[in-house]
């Protein structure tokens, strides 16, 4: 599809909410070789088919880039395989660098890669960072199609309210957690059938957040009836969201009755929050963890042994351990996707593993 001559924020308007899912894969790779000539580079698109692994090869003064573009939804992470063909098309184009575009993320694997390699990674967050700056203004969709659109804030049928924030929480799938609980009312005097989407989460600074997962236990669909309130609670990677402030704004879908509300909630004040702080049963050693990347290392089980049997039978052990889960989220957060200082941290363990091994004969 030819994008020079077409209102790109109108496309915007329907694309952006689903991620260009209702593009065909070569018309989103036709949408990224415009953005990126509205941004003064010269672009040359490789074909569709048989194109070594390259999509588009954008060029600035002595910049050579091979770009692989993925229009990936939220759960289809990029692979360390997609990642090796743009290595490989890199050279075989006589590039200079290589960049990944996708719509959803990167696994662990790929960050690491590269990291080693200088392949440029833009998920979901940098690219509409791009698309906004480039098209709606610096804006964020929400803020600029405000009042534009009639499914935005159209019904007071439900009402919805954040009423507390845990940062730094332990989740299963060994990562760290931003927990938002909202409470959604149903202002109707019918009972409803009701399913809740999950939310996107925009800091003052224009960052957009896809939310991870939903906290089990709490509402994500069923009936809320007539006058009553649930509470849902959504899961952000800590890395991304590690903190809600005045000024950000969490935006939520939910659908009854075959209509579709999409809400944002502007975050005006303060929100009610805290750290988790793991109790002494925690399972977790949240730098160790991070710097071996699993919670089933052996060096994990060692120091997870020294904890549960020794430090834990005395008073300043167990002071010890309660200062060192205060401590350790924002450091573990820090290191977790950095190669280097992941190495830097196992070197400093290491020897003090070894020694716990020797020791307690594990």
């Amino acid at each position: 599809m030819d994008f020079s001559n077409i209102d790109i924020p109108k496309i915007l308007k329907s694309g952006m909410p689903n991620k260009f899912m209702d593009f065909s894969p070569q018309d989103f790779e036709d949408f990224i070789s415009q953005l990126f000539r509205d941004n003064s580079y010269k672009v040359e698109q490789t074909k569709y088919s048989g194109d070594y692994g390259v999509d588009l090869i954008i060029k600035k003064g002595n910049e050579h880039i091979a770009v692989q573009v993925k229009r990936y939804t939220r759960t289809n992470k990029v692979g360390v395989r997609d990642v090796n063909q743009v290595l490989g098309g890199k050279d075989y184009y006589k590039c200079n660098d290589a960049m990944m575009i996708t719509t959803s993320s990167f696994t662990n694997q790929v960050k690491n890669l590269a990291e080693k390699t200088g392949v440029d990674l833009w998920d979901w967050n940098k690219l509409q960072r791009y698309i906004c700056d480039t098209y709606l203004d610096g804006r964020d969709y929400y803020d600029y199609f405000k009042g534009k659109s009639t499914s935005e804030n159209d019904s007071e049928d439900f009402g919805f309210k954040i009423f507390q924030v845990i940062h730094n929480q332990p989740m299963k799938g060994n990562y760290i957690g931003t927990q938002i609980f909202v409470g959604i009312k149903n202002f109707t005097d019918k009972n409803q059938n009701v399913s809740v989407e999950m939310p996107t989460y925009i800091t003052s600074n224009n960052n957009q957040i896809e939310a991870r997962n939903y906290l089990e236990g709490y509402f994500t669909s069923g009936i809320i009836y007539a006058g009553c309130t649930v509470e849902s609670c959504f899961i952000f990677d800590s890395e991304q969201l590690s903190h809600v402030k005045v000024g950000d704004k969490l935006i939520i879908e939910l659908y009854y009755s075959d209509k579709t509300i999409r809400k944002v909630i502007n975050i005006e004040k303060k929100v009610p929050s805290r750290n988790a702080i793991p109790s002494r049963n925690a399972s977790g050693c949240f730098i160790a963890t991070a710097a071996y990347g699993t919670l089933f290392s052996k060096e994990i089980q060692i120091l997870r042994y020294w904890r549960d049997n020794k430090l834990k039978t005395s008073k300043i052990g167990n002071l010890f351990i309660e200062f060192y889960y205060s401590l350790s989220p924002p450091i573990a957060n820090f290191i977790r996707d950095k190669h280097l200082f992941r190495k830097c941290v196992r070197m400093v363990l290491n020897p003090f593993v070894r020694f716990l091994k020797r020791r307690y004969d594990r």
